[in-house]
């Protein structure tokens, strides 16, 4: 995952931008 050095700023980032934690999105979308 390029341009991420640290999961925890991807999962900040990811929850500003959708609303939930990547893990919650994983979990909504199957």
């Amino acid at each position: 995952m390029s341009g991420f050095s640290h999961m925890s700023y991807f999962s900040k980032s990811f929850k500003e931008q959708f609303g939930v934690l990547p893990s919650e999105y994983a979990r909504q979308s199957n």
